[in-house]
């Protein structure tokens, strides 16, 4: 029976690649604003990137601010996998387990799990892709929201999520918003 229990070989290896690159990339998507602003230094995390740059330079209601506040829970899971996996040992925190396949005493295996100490594990292989995915919606809603907090004020712009074509990866256009547009009347024009 054990000689062909599952197994996922190097999965520690696995997973360790798996989470430095996605803390690589939170890291380079927080350089972004760099290029449409004049910030004081470079933040490679998403908190310290809204309390230092983006909050006071657009406001807590601005909807870029509001959309990375509801969204920053998955960011600060991944940088606390990381840091469980690499500083797990030191007080930086809670120490990243990560566990293969396993049998359990209901004779059942249960698959490979991750999870940080003290807290609820959940399956390595379904929480990869939802990560991966929170990652390509981060990049490019700080490439997205960058454009449009530095849009000029005339004509009015405004960025729309575009028809989703199989050809064609673009996901957002920049059009003229006519609902701001406005045009003087025949009374104004005459003073």
């Amino acid at each position: 029976m054990y000689a062909n229990f599952p197994v996922v070989p190097d999965i520690e290896s696995t997973v360790t690649n798996f989470l430095i690159s996605a803390r690589r990339i939170i890291t380079e998507v927080c350089q972004i604003p760099v290029h449409f602003w004049d910030t004081k230094q470079t933040h490679s995390s998403l908190d310290y990137l809204l309390d230092k740059e983006l909050i006071p330079r657009l406001g807590n209601e601005h909807r870029m601010v509001v959309w990375f506040k509801e969204r920053a829970d998955i960011i600060r899971r991944i940088i606390a996998f990381r840091n469980g996996q690499e500083h797990g040992a030191t007080t930086k925190g809670a120490k990243l387990v990560i566990k293969n396949f396993e049998l359990l005493p209901t004779n059942e295996v249960h698959v490979p799990l991750w999870y940080l100490d003290g807290q609820r594990p959940t399956s390595i292989a379904e929480e990869m892709p939802i990560i991966v995915m929170a990652l390509v919606e981060f990049a490019e809603t700080m490439l997205v929201g960058c454009i449009d907090a530095t849009l000029p004020d005339f004509p009015p712009m405004m960025l729309v999520q575009a028809e989703p074509k199989p050809v064609c990866p673009v996901q957002y256009e920049l059009i003229v918003d006519a609902s701001r547009l406005k045009f003087p009347t025949a009374e104004q024009e005459a003073k």
